[in-house]
């Protein structure tokens, strides 16, 4: 940076002097801009833009500029001087599932520009049980789908302030939002059971939370209910467990937490969510064809034309009803149950 004065005179005298500054030479480049970042499959493209003046709006030769591109989150220098604007390379994630952004320098021997970050992209397509998600990780947030089911436009946030995942309190005067996982592959025959760590702002009541599971990240088709609302009302974080359920068919399901119940003036935070496969449940895949159950509607309905003694219960093995009737049915409310007889044993959900 240069300061200049100047001063005119005549032969009537000399005016004021006038000082200004002005840069002169070669600058420093800015922080490149319209950076975006693209996945096609496993091949992250990555292209941004250098201002055409520097920092003190200088001259910049482009062809001088080159670039440090560093790998994010892991903060692993994948280019330290590159030329080009553009760039691309192969990413891929052993198991589970990871976001990638990148952060970008320009770099010059007049001085670096400052670091632009590009947008991220998701690396994997879903997670592999035990699942055990630090939900204190911002990272992990973005792979997790947050529905504001009652359009108040609150929800489930990262909070940078608090450094977890936050439920905001409703402008609403009840809550209806899920936080619902990314897919977890699930194989049938296995039992399994999600936790998670949850408290309040203060000992103060923030929401109810229940838990359930389905195909798909959306609030419709989380119809297998695994955890009955309950009330969180204590600062202490504590663990709130779901009962054991399972699957028939082997694929991928989402699991969600659900915020329900009354409005409340105070927060509710989830530190930490976990997925456990436990023993092969005994449950079979399906039954033999003898004995069929169809739900609509809280009916269960049994078709047993043999007349086998069939049982019925809840997740906890309480016995709801029985009979070897040849076809009967039986009203219960929403949630997953069993049907037992002659040694076989089937999961429905109404």
């Amino acid at each position: 940076m240069y300061r200049f004065t100047i001063s005119v005179r005549n032969d009537a005298g000399s005016a004021p002097a006038v000082n200004i500054e002005r840069f002169v030479g070669v600058d420093t480049p800015r922080a490149v801009t319209d950076v975006t970042l693209t996945a096609n499959g496993n091949t992250m493209s990555l292209t941004w833009k250098l201002p055409e003046t520097g920092i003190h709006n200088g001259y910049v030769d482009p062809e001088q500029i080159t670039y440090r591109i560093v790998r994010q989150p892991d903060n692993e220098t994948a280019q330290e001087a590159y030329a080009g604007t553009s760039f691309q390379e192969t990413q891929s994630v052993e198991e589970g599932m990871q976001i990638r952004y990148y952060s970008i320098t320009p770099l010059s021997e007049y001085g670096d520009g400052e670091v632009t970050e590009s947008n991220f992209v998701i690396l994997g397509e879903s997670l592999s049980v035990p699942v055990d998600e630090d939900l204190t990780d911002w990272t992990r947030f973005p792979l997790f789908s947050a529905l504001d089911c009652n359009n108040d436009r609150t929800t489930w946030i990262y909070s940078l302030e608090a450094n977890t995942i936050r439920y905001d309190w409703a402008y609403s005067e009840t809550n209806n939002d899920w936080l619902i996982t990314p897919s977890v592959k699930l194989e049938a025959g296995y039992d399994y059971q999600m936790s998670c760590d949850l408290r309040s702002e203060d000992d103060q009541y923030a929401a109810e939370v229940e838990m359930a599971f389905g195909t798909d990240a959306t609030a419709e088709a989380m119809t297998n209910n695994i955890m009955q609302a309950v009330a969180i009302d204590h600062a202490q974080t504590k663990t709130y467990t779901s009962a054991l359920f399972n699957i028939t068919t082997t694929g991928l399901y989402r699991l969600g937490i659900h915020a329900c119940g009354k409005s409340s003036i105070y927060y509710l935070y989830a530190d930490r969510l976990r997925i456990e496969k436990k023993e092969q449940s005994g449950i079979d895949a399906q039954l033999p064809k003898d004995v069929q159950v169809t739900a609509d509607n809280g009916t269960a309905y049994i078709t047993n034309p043999e007349q086998r003694l069939v049982r019925i219960y809840d997740l906890n093995g309480i016995l709801l009803h029985e009979s070897s009737q040849s076809s009967f049915s039986i009203r219960v409310p929403q949630g997953i149950y069993l049907l037992q007889y002659d040694g076989h044993v089937q999961k429905f959900c109404l």
